[in-house]
C-alpha cells in the first residue's frame, strides 16, 4: 500500500517496517510523531520522531523522512525508488540515507519513500561555498555510486541495450530542443546572433553526438542525474562521506549516462564561474581516483576530461529548461539566467565547441 497522508502513519505501521527491513531486531516502537509536511516541487516530505519501548534492539532509527508523490503530473517514481531501494543494496557504504521501505504504484502514479532522517548529523549544502574539501567529497560520493553500476561490471541488472540507450537520448535531446527556442526568445544578452546559431547547430546534433559516445554502453553508469547543492547533504562534524539525499528522475532526464554527467551538473550551473575554474581539475582528479580505487580500471583521465567537456551543453539544456514554461521563465529568471551564464562560460572555457564540430 502507498501512505499517501501523513494521517495514515501509525507507530504499528513503523514498527512493522522497521521489523520487515531489520532495522527492528527486538522490542518495540513505544509512539511516533509527525512534524509538519513540507511541500517540494515534486514531493512531499514529513519529518517522524521514533520512540522505541525499553529493551528494542537493531539500529532503531530515532528519525524518519516519509516522501510521497502522486498523481499523474509526477514526474518520477520507480526509478527513484530503485535508486535508493535497489540499486545500491550490494554497496556498504553508498552515500545515501537508509531506506526502509519503498512502494510504488502505476495507476495512479504514486509511490513513497521511508528513508532514515539525516537531520541531526548533516545539513544541506545549498547554503555552502564550495570549497576543495567539498568537490573532493562530492566527487568521491559520486565515484563510489558511479563505480557499482558501471558498464559491464553491473551484475545486479541487465544493461539496457543500445537501443534503449539511444531512445532515452532522443528523448532528453528533443525536450532540450523545446526549451532551446524559448531561451533564444528571452533576448538573454548572454546569446548574440553568433552563439544562437551556434546553439541551434549543437542541440541538432545533440542526440546524433551522445549517441555516437555511448556507444556500446562500456563507460555508462547510473546518474543520480541532479546532484544539487540542494541535493546534498555534508556532515556537522565533518567527518563521513557526503550524501545524496534527494533524487529527481523526470522522464526525460537521462538515467544510464556517462558518469561525467553528473559531475558536470553538480559544477556547472551551480559554482560560481572563478570557483569553478579553480577546483575543476581537483575535483576530476579526485573523481578519477576514485573510481580506479573501486576497480574501474579501463578509463582513463584524459577520457573523463573530455567526457565532462562533452557533458557542458546538459547545464545548458538545464537552462532552457528554465524557460519551456512561461511562468518559469518570469519566476525563475534569477535561476536560468546565472546557469546559463555559468554553463556559457564553461562551454568556452573549455573549448567545447570542437567536440561539436
Amino acid at each position: 500500500m502507498v501512505i499517501t497522508h501523513p494521517d495514515q502513519l501509525s507507530a504499528t505501521w513503523i514498527e512493522a517496517v522497521l521489523r520487515r527491513s531489520g532495522a527492528l531486531q527486538g522490542g518495540h516502537v513505544d509512539c511516533i510523531e509527525v512534524l509538519p509536511e513540507t511541500l517540494e516541487i515534486l514531493a512531499c516530505s514529513v519529518r517522524i520522531r521514533v520512540r522505541y519501548a525499553d529493551g528494542a534492539a537493531g539500529e532503531c532509527p530515532p528519525h524518519l523522512l516519509l516522501k510521497t508523490s502522486g498523481g499523474e503530473s509526477r514526474q518520477f517514481g520507480a526509478a527513484t525508488l530503485r535508486f535508493f531501494s535497489d540499486d545500491y543494496a550490494g554497496l556498504a557504504d553508498a552515500p545515501l540515507p537508509g531506506c526502509y521501505d519503498a512502494v510504488t504504484e502505476a495507476l495512479p502514479r504514486r509511490y513513497h519513500l521511508l528513508l532514515r532522517d539525516a537531520a541531526d548529523t548533516h545539513r544541506r549544502c545549498d547554503q555552502d561555498e564550495p570549497d576543495r574539501a567539498h568537490g573532493e567529497a562530492l566527487a568521491r560520493a559520486l565515484a563510489s555510486l558511479h563505480a557499482h553500476l558501471w558498464g559491464q561490471r553491473c551484475e545486479r541488472a541487465a544493461r539496457p541495450t543500445r537501443t534503449e540507450v539511444c531512445h532515452a537520448i532522443d528523448l532528453f535531446a528533443a525536450h532540450a530542443r523545446s526549451g532551446l527556442q524559448a531561451l533564444l526568445d528571452t533576448g538573454a544578452p548572454e546569446i548574440d546572433e553568433r552563439r544562437a546559431g551556434e546553439l541551434h547547430r549543437l542541440f541538432a546534433r545533440l542526440a546524433e553526438r551522445f549517441a555516437q559516445r555511448a556507444g556500446d554502453g562500456i563507460d555508462l553508469t547510473t546518474l543520480h542525474g541532479d546532484p544539487a547543492p540542494a541535493h546534498l547533504l555534508a556532515p556537522l562534524d565533518g567527518h563521513g562521506p557526503l550524501l545524496l539525499a534527494e533524487r529527481v528522475a523526470a522522464d526525460w532526464m537521462l538515467t544510464r549516462w556517462l558518469g561525467a554527467s553528473d559531475l558536470a551538473n553538480a559544477i556547472v550551473p551551480w559554482w560560481e564561474t572563478s570557483v569553478r575554474r579553480e577546483l575543476e581539475r581537483p575535483v576530476l582528479h579526485a573523481y578519477h581516483t576514485a573510481l580506479r580505487a573501486r576497480g574501474v580500471l579501463d578509463y582513463s583521465l584524459q577520457q573523463l576530461y573530455d567526457d565532462y567537456r562533452l557533458c557542458v551543453v546538459q547545464a545548458i539544456a538545464l537552462a532552457a529548461e528554465g524557460c519551456r514554461l512561461e511562468d518559469d521563465r518570469v519566476r525563475l529568471r534569477w535561476l536560468w539566467r546565472r546557469q546559463l551564464r555559468r554553463a556559457l562560460a564553461a562551454y568556452d572555457d573549455l573549448e567545447c565547441a570542437a567536440l561539436w564540430a
